[in-house]
């Protein structure tokens, strides 16, 4: 599942939904990561800076719900390509595609989670 965020101008792939099970335990948030960084940003730098919170594969929790048309089952080709162009092709395929899921210690996430999200190698199982 992808997710268009209107208010921030961002992609993103939804790992969780709130009331998903995990590991017997039910999860209260979404979880998702990065596709592109905030694309209405003022005063972040350049757009090269902006791409620091897509590179190191930044894993996001939030509870904001939806807006009607923000998720779609499958990610537009066009943003496939757009990502490729601005991260690479495999880096791209890893974000999309990967079991991201199956690398986070969610535990671990939530005790060095930050404003803006957390890298996955900061929150990744041993």
């Amino acid at each position: 599942m992808f997710r268009y965020s209107k208010y921030w101008g961002k992609w993103s792939r939804v790992l969780l939904h709130p009331g998903s099970l995990v590991d017997g335990r039910k999860y209260g948030s979404y979880l998702e990561v990065n596709l592109s960084p905030i694309i209405n940003a003022r005063g972040v730098g350049t757009e090269e800076d902006r791409y620091y919170w897509v590179r190191p594969i930044v894993i996001r929790e939030h509870g904001t719900s939806p807006q009607p048309g923000e998720m779609r089952d499958h990610l537009p080709q066009q943003v496939f390509d757009w990502i490729v162009a601005k991260v690479g092709h495999d880096l791209a395929r890893r974000l999309v595609q990967d079991d991201l899921l199956s690398e986070i210690d969610l535990d671990r996430m939530k005790r060095n989670m930050r404003g803006g999200g957390i890298p996955l190698a900061e929150c990744r199982k041993v």
